[in-house]
C-alpha cells in the first residue's frame, strides 16, 4: 500500500494531537502532585514557633 501525502499528513497531525494529550494530562499530574504534596508540608515558621511554646 502506497503511501501518500495526505495519509503522511493525518498520520503527523493524529500523533501530534496524541502528544499534546499526553503532556497535558502529564501537566495535570504535576500540578495535582505538587498541591498535594504542599498541603502535608508544614512551613519551618510554624515549626520555630511551636518550639518556644513547649
Amino acid at each position: 500500500m502506497p503511501c501518500t501525502e495526505a495519509y503522511r499528513e493525518h498520520i503527523m497531525y493524529t500523533f501530534n494531537g496524541f502528544c499534546k494529550t499526553v503532556i497535558r494530562f502529564a501537566t495535570i499530574n504535576a500540578w495535582s502532585d505538587r498541591s498535594r504534596r504542599r498541603q502535608k508540608e508544614i512551613s519551618l515558621e510554624y515549626l520555630t514557633e511551636e518550639k518556644f511554646f513547649l
